[in-house]
């Protein structure tokens, strides 16, 4: 390190002491994803066409969309001209409107920004602009009387690569949509609320009726159902995706969660490990009781196992985390699964596992028990069979690579909503002998069943073996008439 470099570090760590005591306005709520979901899932957490925030700022393979951003500043400020009826209003002001909000921002992201003054205002506010137009010309070709559907009469509806209904160059504006959600490529929400507060009033119910319409019509939905009202949290896109995939779980037991949702519910179809089905010994990261540490992670059967002792499934499309265990029944949701799942459903569980304000891990809970049940290619064509899997997703591996995003996602016993069930299940599988005694058979007839002559071939082989063992024992001992 130069001498220059070692002054900078001094000048700068000097000011950080002198605010030890002066307490954040804001906690992050934007974080960037870990080097092991990077390593092996890069494609779902880095953005692939538009950077959103400082995270991606100015590389190389995103540079394509700067001047699309550019585009959108100016028709945004062509909007607030025609609100307000004031043709001389520029972007400058735009600006002097969330100068106010710098050190908000900076204080939003969890390692920081290095952009500092009018470079992260100006990058924060034409960011703003891109989503917003993008957002709004998405449902312009929709017959609704939304204020973001009607008929554009700033900008009439025309052939466009990036702002134009999702009909025209779906390809790309599908790329931009997933990376819209993406984990690190995210600016507080308070920005777009502040920029579209120039164009209409009520700002903030308007946005959260766009966000919802666009995510209903053509967002991903991992389950078929939506949540009402308004996000409790309000920090950015991805929190407000995960509210309307998932809803909030209330306080109380679990397993027996609420969720505040709107279900367009579906019916489904009714419905390894070893053979030992116990409480698996595993690195607990509940630190607040260690005693228990090496007892309260319980992993279930694989679907085949559950099957085969007796165990029938049920699709259940109700709730996200509705799954229960009664008598010999265990309902699911039904899960729709595309080639899109591993980015949406990823980045869900990165932000519950990033973000300090999710206590209950829905999703990363699910996913869990999920693998569990479908580590193996039989496991997922059991849950296919009886309509627990759907959509399009057909490689057992793919299915499987979704399911195992819960690898790199710690999960403490507070945070497991579906305990209760695993206990349940693994004491139905102990019960009795006879049950274990099912799986087995069964496991056999499914191994074989299908190969009658390997069957036969084993039972000749079987039959010649103790014809064997007669005659070697012949040898050693006389086995005809005494003689007299």
């Amino acid at each position: 390190m130069s001498i220059v470099g070692e002054e900078e570090w001094m000048e700068e760590v000097k000011r950080e002491l002198t605010l030890k005591n002066k307490p954040y306005k804001a906690s992050p709520c934007i974080f960037s994803a870990s080097t092991a979901l990077l390593k092996e899932y890069k494609d779902a957490y880095v953005p692939q066409i538009v950077s959103i925030g400082p995270y991606h700022f100015r590389k190389e393979h995103l540079r394509g969309m700067e001047t699309f951003k550019s585009e959108a500043a100016r028709r945004q400020v062509v909007r607030i001209q025609s609100a307000l009826s004031y043709p001389q209003f520029n972007f400058e002001q735009v600006i002097e409107k969330i100068r106010w909000r710098e050190e908000d921002i900076k204080r939003c992201y969890d390692k920081g920004t290095p952009l500092r003054g009018e470079v992260l205002l100006w990058m924060v506010a034409r960011d703003a602009c891109f989503i917003l137009e993008f957002f709004r010309n998405h449902l312009s070709g929709l017959q609704d009387d939304d204020i973001f559907c009607r008929y554009d009469y700033v900008f009439r509806p025309m052939y466009h690569p990036i702002f134009g209904p999702q009909s025209e160059n779906p390809g790309v504006k599908s790329a931009i949509m997933k990376d819209l959600i993406k984990l690190d490529n995210q600016i507080p929400l308070f920005i777009l609320h502040d920029v579209l507060d120039m164009e209409m009033r009520d700002s903030r119910s308007e946005l959260d009726k766009l966000l919802r319409k666009v995510f209903d019509k053509f967002y991903y939905r991992p389950f078929e159902f939506c949540a009402q009202g308004e996000s409790p949290r309000q920090d950015h896109i991805l929190d407000i995706y995960h509210y309307f995939c998932l809803g909030v779980v209330a306080s109380g037991n679990k397993n027996e969660v609420k969720l505040n949702v709107c279900c367009s519910c579906f019916t489904g179809s009714d419905g390894g490990q070893s053979s030992c089905f116990g409480c698996a010994p595993q690195q607990s990261e509940n630190l607040q009781n260690p005693s228990q540490s090496k007892e309260w992670r319980v992993k279930v059967p694989s679907a085949v196992q559950l099957k085969n002792g007796g165990v029938k499934f049920k699709a259940n499309g109700k709730n996200v985390v509705d799954i229960r265990f009664q008598g010999k029944t265990l309902t699911l949701p039904s899960l729709k699964l595309d080639v899109d799942s591993e980015i949406y459903i990823g980045n869900l569980v990165a932000l519950e596992n990033s973000s300090p304000y999710y206590k209950s891990k829905s999703m990363t809970s699910y996913i869990k028990f999920m693998y569990e049940l479908c580590k193996t290619e039989k496991g997922v064509d059991v849950m296919r069979e009886e309509g627990v899997l759907a959509g399009n997703l057909w490689q057992h591996s793919d299915a499987v690579r979704v399911f195992s995003l819960c690898k790199q996602s710690p999960l403490s016993r507070s945070q497991d909503l579906f305990e209760k069930t695993r206990r349940k299940l693994i004491k139905y599988c102990n019960r009795k002998f006879w049950t274990a005694a099912a799986i087995l058979w069964n496991e056999f007839c499914n191994a074989y069943g299908s190969k009658p002559w390997l069957v036969v071939g084993g039972f000749g082989a079987t039959i010649v073996l103790c014809l064997t063992a007669i005659q070697v024992f012949c040898l050693f001992k006389h086995c005809g008439p005494r003689s007299t």
